[in-house]
């Protein structure tokens, strides 16, 4: 190759959750479906508020087919740690997860691009122990091509139904497809301890841990002025019929909780919202007196939104990452193997507990016991995001080693 010949770039292929494009895709508009979701609304918020009962579904608050600030932050944040630990000449670009046919992973084998799994819970466990039916399908299109992979942020997601356990073992199907899935894995990172016990044994090399990336959003927005309002952020989950039942069982406790806090002291609650259908949580919420701020914002400003608040309550997991990330005290009901995980890796486990235990009594002895311990609890918390920093850079610089290896073939004339 001479000087003359052009150089084709090397390229990143952010393979996530949710892709810009389809963060703005929204649901059937026609005129009768948007009614009958209205009447649904209606209908939801007359069984709460005349009968007490909660029927609210999430598709009758929809907006978009898919609506996830967590799963949005995820790539945002590696695009950016990519993008500051690489050199200038990589390219970036997005492919939204079960879109990697056969055919588009041959365009990407072009000796120069690799694929990035983009955080989030790619390694998706059902109740009989299988993995999620993608993983089979992208191995399949991966064995014919060799275009090498980079598992970083990911981890392993197990939905807990009321009354279930947060174990499990991996079927005999499940194995097979992990141990060909990570033949293609050349690197892999994940955001706790669990998700790298349970996969390591499938790995041909060992599995670092980093905690998500999202923990690492810099810059760090500055923390709020002290106050004599106590500050309390809110986020329920309400995006799925997995989340959804669980968050039956606990909502009552959830706005009893709410009502008795504002009832002993002076508060302010802030609502964030992680899923555009949790406006309809907080229309409920409003319904019971609770007065509420809303911030409904793009996944960066979301985060650093959390800055405002002096302790949190909370369901979807990148809520309590999103809070915790600055030092605030955190109390998650979990709906998902990973929420004890991430609590885990933080050293908080008392704070992450199931639906079935979060009654009004017990939510107000954990809620008074994150207000009494806040500083302590704070300092924790800044303590553990800078330990876990060190691994986090660590593993970017494996990332940045392992990408600019990538040899360049010249383009075209």
């Amino acid at each position: 190759m001479t000087s003359a010949e052009p150089q084709s770039p090397r390229r990143i292929v952010l393979y996530a959750a949710v892709t810009s494009a389809r963060g703005k895709e929204l649901v059937d508009r026609r005129p009768m479906a948007m009614l009958r979701r209205a009447v649904r609304r209606a209908l939801d918020r007359v069984a709460w508020r005349f009968a007490g009962r909660f029927t609210a579904h999430p598709y009758h608050y929809a907006r978009q087919s898919y609506s996830n600030l967590g799963d949005e932050a995820i790539r945002v944040v590696i695009e950016r740690q990519l993008r500051a630990a690489l050199p200038r000449e990589f390219v970036f670009e997005e492919l939204a997860w079960g879109r990697l046919g056969s055919e588009e992973a041959k365009r990407l084998d072009d000796g120069k691009t690799v694929i990035v799994i983009a955080g989030g819970g790619y390694y998706r466990f059902g109740v009989n122990g299988d993995v999620h039916d993608q993983v089979a399908r992208d191995v399949d299109a991966l064995s014919r091509v060799r275009c090498p992979v980079v598992s970083y942020g990911t981890g392993v997601n197990y939905n807990i139904l009321p009354g279930a356990s947060a174990e499990f073992t991996p079927s005999p199907a499940a194995v097979a497809l992990l141990n060909e899935h990570f033949r293609h894995v050349a690197y892999c990172a994940v955001r706790d301890d669990f998700s790298r016990k349970l996969l390591q044994p499938y790995a041909l090399d060992p599995i670092d841990v980093i905690a998500d990336p999202v923990f690492f959003l810099e810059p760090l927005p500055p923390q709020a002025a002290p106050s004599d309002v106590l500050r309390v952020g809110v986020n329920l989950a309400f995006h799925g019929l997995e989340p959804m039942a669980v968050l039956a069982v606990w909502i009552h406790a959830a706005r009893d909780l709410l009502l008795s806090i504002a009832r002993r002291q002076r508060v302010r609650f802030t609502y964030f919202v992680h899923s555009d259908t949790e406006h309809g949580i907080v229309r409920l919420l409003r319904d019971s007196g609770v007065d509420m701020e809303v911030v409904d914002a793009d996944p960066v400003s979301l985060a650093d939104a959390y800055s405002g608040i002096d302790v949190h309550v909370c369901q979807m997991m990148h809520s309590s990452i999103m809070s915790t990330r600055l030092g605030i005290p955190t109390l998650v009901v979990a709906y998902d193997r990973k929420h004890y995980s991430f609590f885990e890796l933080l050293g908080l486990p008392r704070f992450c507990i199931p639906a079935e235990r979060a009654t009004l009594e017990y939510l107000t002895t954990l809620f008074d016991e994150l207000v009494s311990r806040r500083d302590e609890i704070r300092a924790h918390l800044v303590s553990r995001r800078n330990a876990l920093s060190d691994a986090q850079d660590a593993s970017l610089r494996e990332v940045a080693s392992l990408l600019s290896s990538i040899p360049t073939r010249p383009g075209p004339v």
